[in-house]
């Protein structure tokens, strides 16, 4: 490395905290040393083609980055994603964080933060670990909805601001934007699922969800597959038009976590209109069934599907209106 690299103003460890993302220890260094975030990772981190949202994948730039700081690379590896290609075109799509592998969708490169939560670090606000996974909607301490563009230009925040409460374009200081927190609900399913992502207090990185049957036998990676189909189920009882993504994790999550409830909900909502309007809406279910990643899953789901769709076609004679949940009664 430079020999200037251990001049000032990096004399001083810079502090890392044990749940900051790497990209926000850059930013703060690259103010300290009152340049942009694109010099600091060209002159320093040796990254010149490199853009700056993808440093934690970058096993170099990490390294690098650890002598700068003074930090020990250990603690920088553990919040960054290791085990990947250094080309910048595949790094999402393998390597390890914590131990789990990793999707393209599992973690993201939008800055993403909650204002609230950086202007309660007073001084030195820094942007949180958790808030870089795109399937958790808000901050899984406080449950402060996640912004992702600037209120005052509507740009979308980007890496490249050096001060990370600052607004890249227009310089606005997203601490004074609006907070807005989700409910109850959100927050505890946006806890649970962070938890075997290796995030939280409750961190178990990859250990499976606990799920009823069937999807508690299966691994985590499948489970993530599994939850986004849940997710567009929940969007079809709805009517939200949710689709099957793992952005709709945590949504997902609640229909896992009730399973079969859901399935019986949907069975007794098609037989309804299949008996008043539609005789092809008894077959939304199997063909949504059908739509599964995981075989053998689908090989389980999908008998029980169709005997639910047995019995609701044996009552055709009238409408299947027991047991209907009061607020789809418009359907």
């Amino acid at each position: 490395m430079e020999p200037d690299v251990f001049l000032e103003p990096w004399r001083t460890p810079a502090v890392f905290y044990h749940d900051e993302d790497i990209c926000s220890l850059v930013a703060r260094m690259a103010a300290m040393g009152a340049m942009s975030v694109r010099d600091f990772v060209v002159r320093y981190l040796g990254q010149k083609e490199l853009d700056p949202a993808h440093l934690p994948f970058n096993l170099t730039a990490v390294t690098r980055l650890a002598i700068l700081s003074g930090n020990p690379l250990e603690d920088l590896l553990a919040n960054a994603i290791g085990g990947t290609s250094e080309a910048p075109g595949d790094i999402r799509h393998r390597g390890l964080f914590r131990g789990v592998k990793m999707h393209q969708a599992w973690i993201g490169t939008q800055k993403r933060i909650a204002p609230g939560k950086l202007l309660a670090d007073g001084d030195d606000p820094y942007v949180r670990l958790a808030w870089r996974f795109p399937a958790l909607p808000c901050d899984i301490e406080t449950g402060e909805m996640l912004v992702t563009r600037c209120p005052r230009c509507v740009e979308q925040l980007r890496w490249e601001a050096t001060e990370v409460a600052f607004c890249h374009s227009c310089r606005f200081d997203l601490r004074q934007a609006r907070q807005a927190y989700a409910d109850g609900e959100t927050l505890q399913a946006t806890r649970t699922l962070a938890g075997p992502l290796g995030l939280g207090e409750k961190a178990l990185a990859g250990q499976p969800l606990d799920l009823p049957p069937p999807f508690g036998d299966l691994t985590l990676e499948q489970q993530v597959k599994v939850l986004g189909w849940c997710a567009q189920l929940d969007g079809m009882l709805r009517r939200t038009g949710t689709s099957s993504s793992f952005l709709n994790a945590v949504v997902g999550l609640r229909v896992a976590q009730q399973w079969p409830q859901a399935m019986s909900e949907l069975v007794i909502l098609t037989a309804r209109q299949s008996w008043e309007t539609d005789e092809k809406a008894l077959l939304v279910l199997p063909h949504l069934v059908k739509t599964l990643q995981v075989g053998e899953l689908k090989k389980s789901i999908l008998p029980q599907a169709i005997e639910l769709m047995r019995l609701a076609i044996k009552d055709r004679g009238k409408p299947p209106s027991t047991g209907r949940p009061a607020q789809y009664v418009d359907i």
